[in-house]
């Protein structure tokens, strides 16, 4: 989904013009940007509130840049500053299309390369050790949860019962170090250039890091249709659809069974982060977004229940 900018700040006084928004839903103005015949793309934070967190976000894109032997490229950081006093960073552009894009017109053949592509992406992360968290995997769901309640001015409900309920069931299953992890690797963040090589945008600063974190986001799209609810310009076929998430669920159980465990409870938790940005609209998406929490949460009980008879 294409927004405008918010406020957008003005060019910079050296001849950088805009030439149009890029998609986004993070709170954040993305421009894509033009100087002489160079093309880049400008990250601006949506208020002075939130500089400190997109700075982080782009020390963040540095660090995954540096990674020598990484199966995946990382745009280039150009510089950084303040216009109107809020912050911004500027990075390469990459003529691409993003995954949904890819997946909307591309074979089977095509695809499951693709998605092998990508399994390779959540094996580097797998196998790449992340600085010592404070929190364990579980520990950060719970304080997630919490977080996002306040935020959404929620004590009680469906929802917090089946976070909570989940969690201390499954409390004594968590054995998860941390290891690398991208953020917000939904599709729209994974892009696809002309020689097919993957690249992962829009790197969010997070308190844990663990890479069953990378594979839920992936699913926030495949199987609670993310895409949809934000009205992608080139939506996936439902016939198509299925066929990828399966194929993607056997490429997951090849890298780690566990993560079957806990995927409903990760599925439900990528959605309910995104309530509090939806909360005040008028178009029914945080009514839509609850809904489907609600069912990955029953979905995840139902599983639990089963298991202990």
């Amino acid at each position: 989904m294409s927004r405008g900018p918010q406020n957008a700040p003005q060019a910079l006084s050296s001849g950088a013009e805009v030439l149009r928004p890029l998609s986004g839903y993070s709170g954040c103005d993305v421009l894509l940007m033009r100087q002489g015949e160079s093309l880049f793309v400008r990250k601006v934070s949506g208020s002075r509130d939130y500089n400190d967190r997109l700075l982080r976000q782009m020390q963040e894109q540095e660090t995954f840049s540096r990674y020598e032997n990484r199966p995946f490229g990382v745009p280039r950081i150009f510089g950084s500053g303040h216009l109107d006093a809020r912050f911004y960073f500027d990075s390469q552009y990459v003529p691409s299309r993003d995954l949904i894009s890819f997946i909307s017109d591309s074979d089977h053949f095509e695809i499951a390369k693709m998605l092998r592509k990508l399994q390779e992406i959540i094996v580097f992360f797998q196998r790449t050790p992340h600085r010592t968290s404070a929190c364990s995997l579980l520990d950060y769901c719970r304080d997630k949860v919490e977080s996002v309640a306040a935020l959404i001015e929620v004590s009680e409900g469906e929802e917090l019962a089946g976070f909570r309920w989940i969690l201390d069931r499954l409390q004594r299953s968590d054995h998860a170090e941390a290891t690398l992890s991208h953020a917000d690797l939904t599709l729209e963040n994974i892009l696809i250039d002309a020689s097919g090589r993957l690249w992962l945008i829009d790197f969010l600063d997070s308190s844990y890091s663990h890479y069953w974190l990378s594979i839920a986001k992936t699913f926030q799209d495949l199987e609670g249709h993310w895409f949809t609810l934000r009205n992608h310009p080139e939506p996936i076929p439902a016939s198509k659809l299925l066929p990828v998430r399966r194929q993607w669920d056997r490429l997951v159980a090849e890298i780690d069974p566990r993560y079957g465990e806990f995927h409903y409870l990760l599925l439900a938790l990528m959605l309910f982060r995104i309530v509090p940005y939806a909360k005040g609209r008028t178009d029914g998406l945080e009514e839509r977004l609850r809904q489907r929490v609600r069912g990955f949460l029953q979905t995840q009980i139902a599983r639990l229940e089963k298991e202990s008879r």
